[in-house]
């Protein structure tokens, strides 16, 4: 059979197991008990080592994704109170300019004369008081060049009051 399977070159098949080494010596139960906790104790160590990598990744998406979840629902709120702002100031500018209208000298006199019952003042009512043409007030240096608030203000305060300007 050798010399056909020369000319046919017919492949051998290979084995389906490990071939057994020839060297092998009789282990005891306490090296083998050692070498299958070894074994063990390695395949434990690689599958906790995917497991952990595994829940790593996993972790960091469901981080990123309640990132972006927090971050979308603050630029909702950002946009509604943005609305609101928009919505208060043209509440405010509708206010103003019924505030102006209702402060004419013209709605004050109906105001005074409707629901006060204000009228012009009677004889009795006036008093008259004679008040000179010269003023005798006398104002102090620093109501007249009060002293300004800010620093640079008050530097060039200081030099203009220094020359005499």
């Amino acid at each position: 059979m050798s010399a056909l399977r020369q000319k046919e070159q017919i492949p051998r098949p290979k084995p389906k197991t490990r071939p057994r080494k020839l060297n092998r010596t009789k282990k005891s139960k306490k090296t083998v008990k050692i070498e299958y906790i070894r074994f063990n104790t390695r395949q434990y160590r690689i599958s906790a080592h995917i497991i952990f990598t595994v829940f790593l990744i996993f972790a960091g998406g469901v981080g990123t994704a309640f990132s972006f979840a927090y971050l979308q629902d603050m630029r909702q709120q950002i946009e509604h109170q943005r609305f609101t702002i928009q919505q208060q100031r043209e509440d405010n500018i509708t206010l103003r300019a019924e505030i102006t209208r209702h402060l004419s000298i013209d709605e004050i006199a109906r105001v005074a004369q409707d629901r006060l019952n204000m009228g012009p003042p009677d004889m009795s009512q006036i008093v008259r008081i004679n008040v000179p043409r010269q003023s005798y007030v006398v104002q102090s240096e620093a109501m007249l060049n009060p002293e300004p608030q800010n620093m640079w203000q008050s530097a060039w305060w200081h030099i203009r009051n220094w020359l005499g300007v």
